[in-house]
């Protein structure tokens, strides 16, 4: 779809297909990865899942820190690069360093695994830190194929194989695994046998596209040469370690903080309790996804119009997104709001005796994360501004929030204080990244079309729903909450419309998708004209396609 003729293009329309693959790789690696958690707390219960959830926060954060940064500098610095031998020679340094590096972590926490369960009392968690290990390993060198190929600008590896093949082999597994018996072994060694499958369509995609170059680039490079290279590539990346570590610290350090450090203030709290709250907080980032997920397309678009000084068709394309992501999980979120319970029993089972304080926990974690997803993809826009200089610091305090809050709460509030650290945390970020932008560049979402409909709504939903929970106590089962979530689905797309919040933008956005799909989805064009609200950047309402 475009403009008819005579009209400007808009910059949502100029989105390509590499923006698109990495969108469905956000949405298959989220939605594969709750199902896998999901399974292995049904399969296995709280306990042997707060083992697995230790497992994986203690691994995120060390990942960053064994591979200074490389991951995160080698993308541009082969992009950056009009050298073809260097651009090549800079992927053989990068793996050079990075092997090592990665196999030395894995010994050195196999090692340091019975220490570290020892902290927690729980013999179980040496075996899952001594797997992890290798699990760990393969995925800090998985990180950097997939940035090797990313600097050639070739999207199609790093989707593929680290967002779709990898979760859904982990699903896969744990789901074979276990039709012969759900034990905490099976459950970490299909973690380690989907990663290394990632790895070697990754390490095979990569050498069969690029071995020629490759070879060659080996063949012309000196060891001075090789030496410069490594200097240039440490130098870069070592500073983007401290973002790294501070990106995944984010999120994980209070399931961290929970596991170890509350431990010795609250002994009863043990492993059992990391995996309820592990297991609810899974639930509340399920209104985060669409967050990570639309920031893809997000950074290109804010890019190009921050380079064109087309600030009102930026704040345009921002505000359009979120209001779509808000008509998306708002629904949601209001069920985890008002019916906590039995979202947790629909999504955990019959066998919930250990969720007794998840309620409570699910209603301040997903507090959180709406507020991220009122805010939208803020940290796109601020990257697009070119101010990255701010992202870093953003990112640090969101961070020192994270830890500071856990250490200060956990002691003495338990999982309640990990939930407010992690809300807090998780606010912190993009809430940062609005003011910034803001105050830099005037743009922010808050416009009407995003924040009448959310008004409309929450004035709506609350009268539908008050009467029978608050004074009848209706409690909805399985069935009945799957429907009211489509209910109130429906109920938001329709305020959207009778309020007039559409406008141009939307069917630009609508564009994009309808690209990758290779075809018009004629109804909701029609919808969208009707109720179109004219934006001021819209030319008189002629749409066709080309």
């Amino acid at each position: 779809m475009s403009a008819a003729n005579g009209k400007k293009s808009h910059s949502l329309e100029s989105l390509g297909h590499g923006s698109i693959l990495y969108l469905i790789g956000q949405l298959v690696l989220i939605g594969a990865t709750f199902g896998s958690r999901v399974l292995v707390v049904r399969s296995l219960g709280t306990t042997n899942y707060g083992d697995i959830a230790l497992g994986i926060a203690t691994i995120s954060v060390i990942i960053p820190l064994v591979s200074i940064g490389i991951p995160y500098g080698v993308a541009r610095q082969i992009a950056h690069s009009k050298n073809l031998t260097e651009r090549y020679n800079l992927m053989v340094v990068a793996l050079e360093v990075v092997v090592p590096l990665a196999v030395f972590a894995g010994v050195a926490l196999f090692l340091v695994a019975p220490m570290m369960a020892n902290l927690v009392a729980d013999p179980d968690l040496t075996a899952v830190l001594q797997f992890f290990a290798a699990y760990m390993a393969i995925n800090i060198v998985s990180g950097t194929f997939g940035a090797l190929n990313q600097g050639e600008e070739d999207m199609l590896p790093l989707s593929l194989f680290n967002m779709v093949v990898t979760p859904i082999l982990l699903l896969a597994f744990l789901v074979i695994f276990f039709q012969f018996g759900a034990s905490l072994m099976t459950a970490i060694t299909a973690y380690v046998l989907s990663s290394a499958g990632g790895l070697i369509g990754l390490a095979v995609y990569t050498f069969r596209v690029r071995w020629g170059k490759i070879h060659q680039a080996l063949l012309d490079r000196t060891p001075k040469y090789s030496r410069r290279l490594l200097g240039d590539l440490v130098l870069f990346s070592a500073p983007l370690t401290m973002m790294g570590v501070a990106a995944v610290v984010t999120g994980n350090v209070d399931v961290l903080v929970l596991g170890f450090a509350g431990h010795f203030s609250s002994p009863s709290a043990g492993v059992s309790t990391v995996g309820m709250y592990s297991a609810v907080i899974t639930v509340a980032r399920l209104l985060t996804l669409g967050v990570g997920s639309f920031a893809a397309i997000m950074l290109p678009v804010a890019a190009r119009l921050h380079r064109n000084e087309n600030t009102e068709e930026l704040s345009k394309s921002y505000a359009t997104m979120t209001k779509w992501l808000l008509a998306l999980f708002i629904p949601l979120y209001t069920l985890f709001l008002i019916f906590p319970s039995p979202t947790i029993l629909l999504i955990y089972g019959k066998n919930t005796g250990s969720f007794a304080l998840a309620p409570d926990i699910l209603r301040i974690a997903a507090t959180g994360a709406i507020i991220t997803v009122l805010i939208g993809p803020s940290q796109s826009v601020l990257t697009g501004l070119g101010r990255l200089r701010l992202l870093f610091l953003d990112t640090l305090a969101a961070a020192a929030i994270d830890l500071v809050g856990s250490l200060l709460l956990v002691p003495p509030f338990g999982v309640y204080g990990a939930a407010i650290a992690f809300s807090a945390s998780t606010i912190a970020l993009p809430l940062f990244a609005v003011l910034q932008t803001g105050l830099l560049a005037g743009i922010h979402p808050f416009q009407r079309p995003v924040l009448l409909p959310l008004g409309v709504y929450s004035v709506v939903a609350a009268a539908l729903l008050g009467v029978p929970t608050l004074v009848l106590g209706w409690t909805p089962g399985p069935l009945s909450l799957v429907i009211l979530f489509f209910v109130l689905l429906s109920l938001y797309f329709g305020i959207v419309l009778l309020t007039r919040s559409t406008e141009s933008e939307d069917l630009y956005l609508l564009g994009v998708f309808e690209r990758y799909l290779g075809r018009e989805i004629t109804f909701l064009h029609r919808v969208v004209l009707h109720f179109e609200r004219r934006s001021s950047l819209a030319e008189p309402k002629v749409y066709e396609r080309e």
